[in-house]
């Protein structure tokens, strides 16, 4: 059950960062290049396999000119609503 909410978690995240890149209009080469991190990275962060370090996430934040706490308040809402249509047995 941990393992499969962690999952959630990186992917919802990952889905966050997405939405934000695109409505900034940012394709992921350039904007892998202005985080600092390989497009591959990016990607993996962006489809949920990997979890960025902090240092990643500020980067991600100062590029997307945003707060960590508005990205992770997207981020909350984002598990929240995903809650509601996915009910716990």
């Amino acid at each position: 059950h941990e393992e499969t909410e962690v999952q959630r978690i990186k992917q919802a995240f990952g889905e966050v960062v997405c939405r934000r890149r695109e409505a900034a209009r940012f394709d992921q080469r350039p904007f892998s290049r202005t985080v600092g991190i390989s497009n591959s990275h990016l990607r993996a962060i962006e489809s949920g396999q990997v979890s960025p370090t902090v240092v990643t996430i500020y980067k991600i934040c100062s590029v997307l000119e945003c707060s960590a706490a508005d990205l992770f308040a997207e981020v909350d809402a984002f598990l929240s609503v995903s809650d509601k249509s996915h009910p716990k047995r």
